[in-house]
This record gives structure tokens, C-alpha cells and sequence, in this order.
């Protein structure tokens, strides 16, 4: 058999036997490189879900920390209100109670004027020795 030239049944045998083993050689190489991007392509989804909830608890947090503010916001409104109504309050109160005094003050003047009057009217009249 070594000495007679191979048959082209051999050669062509030769010949897809080669291609066969190169096609499963290359075949074997895409599948551990298949693999490895799967192994890749996993991480980086486990790392971006990751990321995602790390986004969203902090988009949940800083929510809530918006919440608070328009409470803390309001309730310092609400109060600013009732403490102004308050002063308010105070200070027609005080208003009043000064306005009370100035008439009753204008009161007392104004009789002891006309009871200085009258008796002056009187005097001078003669009813009064």
C-alpha cells in the first residue's frame, strides 16, 4: 500500500476527513467562545440589575426625601400662618385695649371739661353762692 499512489476514493476520504477535523476544531472554538460571551453577557446583566435596583432604592429615597420636604414645607407654612394670625391677634388686642384708654382718657377730659363748664355756667349765673 506504500508503494501504490492513494486512490481518489483515499484522497477525497483524506481530504473530508481534514475538513472534518477543522470544521470541529473551529466548531469547538466558537462553542468555548459562545460560552465565554454567555459567562460575560450574564455578569453584565447581574451587574446592570444590580445597578438598576441600586438606581432605584436611591430614586425611591430621594422621593421620599422630596415627600418630606413638601410636609416639613408646609407644616413650616402652616405654622408661619398661625403665628402670624396669632400676632396679629396680640396686636389688635393691644390696639384695642390702647384705642379703650384713649376714649375712656378723652372721656374723663371731656366731662371733667363740661362738669368745669357747667360749673362755671352756674357761677356765673348766680346759682352757686
Amino acid at each position: 500500500m506504500g508503494d501504490r499512489p492513494p486512490s481518489r476514493e483515499e484522497v477525497m476520504f483524506e481530504w473530508f476527513v481534514g475538513d472534518a477535523k477543522d470544521i470541529l476544531q473551529e466548531a469547538t472554538a466558537l462553542r468555548e467562545e459562545l460560552t465565554t460571551l454567555r459567562q460575560q453577557h450574564q455578569e453584565d446583566s447581574a451587574a446592570q440589575a444590580a445597578a438598576l435596583r441600586d438606581q432605584h432604592q436611591a430614586l425611591i429615597a430621594a422621593q421620599r426625601e422630596v415627600v418630606r420636604a413638601v410636609k416639613d414645607g408646609s407644616q413650616s407654612i402652616e405654622h408661619a400662618s398661625r403665628q402670624a394670625a396669632q400676632d396679629a391677634q396680640a396686636v389688635s388686642a393691644r390696639m384695642s385695649r390702647r384705642v379703650a384708654g384713649v376714649a375712656l382718657l378723652s372721656a374723663a377730659l371731656g366731662a371733667a371739661i363740661g362738669a368745669a363748664g357747667i360749673l362755671a355756667l352756674f357761677l356765673s349765673l348766680g346759682f352757686l353762692p
